[in-house]
């Protein structure tokens, strides 16, 4: 029975059994302690008797003495290391243990902000990093977009950056931050994955990306933070927002079991509305006008909230101010006139040359003026106002190119030898997709200007013959517009689209933006074109290209724009309510590959460690 265990013991800790037979080297040991010279007996009377009482004792302490000896002690000891050493002892312990680098992806999403139970889901994942650092580290962040915050650190450095990092309020994208853990790790090492689980900003299963690194050799643990909540997280918010130019609606959901009643307050203005009942799971849409510039709409329940980040939506809009124009003519279109009229993004101000108003506005067009009236020291101011910002828009005429527009024509005539004009009914198409011409039908033009384009000009329409309609040339800082459509020879002054198409070009010429252009949604890269300093929620910036990683109002150079949440899926604090995918990790986590861990080195260290006492003790005995 004993030996049965002993075998087992052997098998199950040591890698090469027949090691064990150097412990046959004991038994020379006990026989050099065991054979002693035989001593020359000598009768003395005097001590005839201690003589005798010292054999008895020497024969009680046979075994007494190999135990009570040091040096034989050590040398047993340094045998029986020295057969284990051979024999390859072995522990099983978890494979992660050899992981030499560990990389930690932290959801700071906007999820991430939910506090249940007086901490928030970020407090604890970071607490959890913390605890999970090993020797050489890297720090990955999960938004909507993996960031890198540091790599290679030590435990030390770590835990010092894990301090530093903020929640974000964007989605969250945990398949491409796993995948993006993985390219700074090798074979054996160990990504540690710390979130609420809930993907939403892709389609991609999150197990996937796991199983794409293990199958690489990484280990892989997921810690699930909803795990860590003693209560349901309870949640209204909002979760959609739709902004136009006339109007706003805000989507309010409620994820709780029961009724809750919602506040709501637009700043700066008075709602028609300013409560709500909304039903468990149920969605409410709030309506009204939009706002001029910038604004805030919140909500607020009188029930427990545990994620206030979908509490509010900012929203950002063109100032409906008007803006001055001068329409300079001698004899004003009717159907231009009555265009202008209905915009209430412009002033209109005339004037009949010669007799023309100080120039000081933002839009200037000329159209249909009589030549010899237009003074000299007119077409100069407009230069001057054009170059500081403002944009021109000059209207073919016969006597065009009599005029005397000191460079700002972005169009010449193409052959002077020929009539300036062509007779020919043919039809007026947008040469490129824009905003300003997007669905717009230019119809046809019977009798039109024989021109072309200056270089550095952008032609926006033209004829089926190619010959420019429409032609933009920035100068200075504004811009001037030829428009080649004369109203008598054209039937685009009918359409439906006429003022629509002077209120793009307009809002084009003013730089005012589309709405799609000064509302957006968080975790988007927005593209600014050109390097400029913006005012963000999170601090001061110069780039050419920005993250909108939080929620509020971005002031830039140009213009102002808004970035909000307005995520169903990210309001969704508790997950999907199957609870599948959940489910799939946390069956994993309980499996984890054991490994044998060799452990002969520290046998050897140890046998060298009495060898060395050995020696001491010889010397401290005299002997060496």
């Amino acid at each position: 029975m004993v030996l049965e265990v002993l075998e087992g013991l052997a098998a199950n800790n040591l890698m090469y059994t027949a090691g064990l037979w150097a412990l046959l080297s004991l038994i020379p040991l006990i026989l050099v302690y065991l054979i002693r010279p035989k001593p020359k007996k000598q009768t003395i009377p005097a001590l005839m008797f201690l003589m005798k009482e010292h054999a008895k004792s020497d024969k009680r302490s046979f075994f007494r003495r190999f135990v009570r000896d040091p040096l034989f002690l050590f040398q047993l000891i340094i045998l029986i290391a020295f057969a284990l050493a051979i024999a390859k002892p072995y522990i099983t312990v978890t494979e992660d243990v050899f992981a030499e680098k560990t990389a930690l992806v932290i959801d700071a999403s906007g999820s991430s902000q939910v506090a249940v139970d007086g901490v928030s889901r970020f407090d604890r994942a970071i607490q959890i990093a913390k605890d999970s650092v090993g020797t050489s580290n890297a720090i990955i962040v999960i938004s909507a977009v993996p960031e890198l915050i540091a790599d290679d650190i030590d435990a030390t450095k770590a835990k010092d950056e894990l301090d530093h990092i903020k929640p974000r309020d964007t989605p969250t994208n945990l398949f491409d931050s796993i995948i993006f853990a993985g390219n700074y790790v090798g074979e054996k090492d160990k990504v540690v994955v710390i979130s609420d689980f809930i993907e939403t900003s892709t389609q991609k299963d999150f197990n996937t990306a796991k199983n794409i690194l293990e199958s690489k050799g990484l280990i892989v643990d997921f810690v699930n933070l909803l795990d860590q909540e003693q209560t349901k997280a309870q949640n209204v918010g909002i979760v959609d927002l739709e902004v136009t130019e006339e109007r706003t609606s805000v989507h309010i959901k409620n994820f709780n079991e029961a009724n809750e009643s919602v506040l709501l307050e637009l700043e700066g203005a008075n709602l028609t509305i300013k409560e709500i009942m909304v039903e468990p799971k149920a969605i409410e849409v709030v309506n009204f006008p939009t706002p001029d510039a910038l604004s805030r709409f919140s909500i607020k329940t009188l029930s427990r909230d545990d994620f206030t980040l979908d509490n509010e939506v900012f929203i950002s809009a063109p100032s409906m101010e008007a803006v001055p124009l001068l329409l300079i003519s001698n004899s004003v279109s009717k159907y231009l006139s009555t265009a202008l009229d209905v915009l209430e993004t412009v002033a209109v101000q005339r004037g009949v040359p010669p007799k023309v108003p100080d120039i000081s506005h933002n839009i200037i067009m000329i159209s249909n003026v009589k030549q010899d009236l237009l003074l000299p020291g007119t077409m100069k101011n407009i230069r001057k106002q054009v170059d500081n910002g403002a944009a021109l828009v000059i209207f073919a005429q016969k006597d065009l190119f009599d005029i005397d527009f000191e460079g700002l024509l972005p169009v010449e005539r193409v052959d002077r030898s020929s009539p300036v004009f062509i007779e020919h009914q043919v039809y007026v198409a947008p040469t490129q997709q824009t905003s300003i011409t997007e669905d717009i039908n230019f119809g046809r033009v019977e009798k039109y200007l024989k021109v072309a384009p200056l270089d550095g000009t952008t032609t926006l329409a033209s004829t089926t013959n190619n010959v420019s309609m429409v032609v933009m040339k920035s100068y200075g800082k504004g811009m001037v517009v030829y428009y080649g459509m004369m109203e008598d020879h054209s039937n685009f002054k009918l359409d439906i689209y006429y003022p629509v198409f002077w209120k793009r070009l307009f809002d084009m010429a003013l730089k005012r933006q589309d709405m799609s252009e000064l509302n957006f949604k968080t975790g988007k890269l927005l593209n600014l074109l050109e390097k400029q300093k913006i005012i963000a929620p999170f601090g001061k910036v110069e780039a050419d290209t920005i993250l909108l990683s939080h929620q509020g109002i971005y002031r830039g150079e140009e213009r102002n724009f808004v970035a909000n949440l307005a995520s169903e899926d990210e309001s969704n604090v508790n997950g999907e309510e199957e609870g599948d995918k959940i489910g799939v990790f946390a069956e994993e986590m309980t499996q984890r590959e054991m490994i044998p861990f060799e452990i002969t080195r520290y046998f050897i260290i140890g046998l060298l460690a009495v060898v060395f006492l050995e020696l001491l003790w010889i010397k401290f005995r005299g002997d060496l």
